[in-house]
């Protein structure tokens, strides 16, 4: 049984909290130069983030860990949830004139 700390420190989960705190910062510019910055939408992001995908994948990790038929699902999870962030960005990223090919927009 993995130790909880082992859950939070290895780098698939500092990639997804980066690939975060990159999506977070480009939101928060892309909404200040719209003038629709809101500290309200920012805390229903961060907790949106936080639990499905932090917490998520940690519960995922734990599970792979515990019951080895499962393992599988850690590289499908961690590969989702990136596809998943990337997107974010890419599409925050759109904000600022980049252009979004409409597969990342829906």
């Amino acid at each position: 049984m993995p130790a909880l700390e082992t859950l939070f420190t290895n780098s698939q989960m500092q990639t997804i909290i980066w690939l975060i705190v990159i999506e977070v910062i480009i939101g928060i510019i892309g909404s200040m130069v719209k003038g629709t910055f809101n500290f309200h939408n920012l805390a229903n992001f961060l907790h949106d983030c936080i639990i499905a995908y932090v917490v998520g994948f940690a519960v995922v990790e734990y599970i792979g860990a515990v019951i080895p038929s499962f393992g599988w699902l850690i590289p499908v999870t961690f590969i989702t949830i990136v596809l998943t962030l990337l997107s974010g960005i890419w599409n925050g990223l759109g904000r600022f004139g980049v252009p979004v090919p409409k597969l990342v927009a829906r």
